[in-house]
């Protein structure tokens, strides 16, 4: 898989100390990864339509839409979609960020949540486990 990886290790500390995970992920980790973050109407997208609009009408539907369409982010071996965690990490508290481009090899040992690419962050393991205790993450 490391054929269309980017590694980043760099000195943190040169950034302000105040940036996020997730704004580097949004800002820099998205273009890298080609991703565009596409906000569509999923119902309208895949054709259904409801004719009748009552008080009682409940549609569930459960397809694409209930598995993030953004790339997969795996922080120490953890795999997390909860952009409130990404953005309670500082940069400084991260050892290294990977980027893997979205692949067949990506697909098959992730799945559909790695289809649009895989986001590696190597943090401190003290800081990530007192992240996961105050944001109630297993």
């Amino acid at each position: 898989m490391n054929i269309n990886a980017q590694e980043i290790i760099t000195d943190w500390n040169e950034l302000d100390g105040q940036t996020t995970l997730k704004e580097y992920i949004e800002n820099q980790a998205y273009d890298y990864l080609n991703f565009k973050p596409n906000k569509k109407d999923t119902l309208t997208d895949n054709g259904v339509k409801i004719s009748h609009r009552s008080a009682t009408t409940k549609v569930i539907i459960r397809d694409r839409a209930s598995i993030p369409d953004i790339p997969l982010v795996v922080i120490n071996e953890y795999p997390t979609d909860a952009k409130n965690v990404w953005n309670s990490i500082l940069l400084v508290d991260v050892k290294k960020i990977t980027l893997h481009k979205p692949t067949e090899q990506t697909s098959v040992i992730y799945g559909k949540r790695g289809g649009n690419g895989l986001i590696f962050v190597e943090m401190d393991k003290r800081k990530w486990r007192k992240i996961k205790r105050k944001r109630k993450i297993r």
